[in-house]
């Protein structure tokens, strides 16, 4: 296997890993959690993906796969909560 299917290999890995800790916090939670704050536990918990990219790939595909909602509520910012 070559160093960049490796690469690619892990951040799928990291990616899904991601998907079922964003899954997680929010049926813990029963009110929608502020897009920042899942952020800020989702890296403390996923200690190596610090990258946006990573997060933002792992709540799209979370969202194509109907099993988030995002939702706007008061001041405008991002929220999210587990259907």
């Amino acid at each position: 296997m070559s160093i960049v299917d490796e690469v690619r290999k892990t951040r799928k890995e990291m990616t899904l890993e991601l998907k079922y800790n964003i899954v997680h916090q929010l049926q813990a939670r029963k009110c929608p959690v502020r897009l920042d704050t899942l952020m800020k536990a989702a890296e403390s918990v996923v200690y190596n993906c610090r990258r946006y990219s990573d997060l933002d790939d792992a709540v799209n595909e979370l969202i194509k796969e109907d099993k988030i909602v995002l939702h706007f509520i008061g001041d405008g910012e991002l929220y999210l909560s587990s259907k």
